[in-house]
């Protein structure tokens, strides 16, 4: 993907939506959001990390029945 992007959506599994967050902050605006979602819930924990991680916050988790979603905003950089 090129550009930057006020909204993305990831409905992938838990492995992948680590293996891209490092590169997800670079493709959203600065009031962008990610949703991801399609994440079992016995791997939101790790998800969460390699977001945090990438730069990404979730101000939401939402989970039902055995299934996890986040809204996540890239946090902001501090300037030197």
């Amino acid at each position: 993907a090129q550009g930057r992007y006020q909204i993305i959506c990831a409905n992938l599994i838990a492995s992948a939506i680590c293996r891209l967050a490092p590169q997800l902050p670079a493709l959203l605006t600065a009031d962008g959001v990610l949703i991801a979602s399609g994440i079992i819930d016995t791997r939101k924990d790790e998800t969460v990390q390699a977001l945090r991680a990438a730069g990404l916050e979730p101000d939401t988790i939402i989970g039902q029945n055995g299934w996890v979603s986040l809204v996540c905003r890239a946090v902001p950089q501090q300037e030197a």
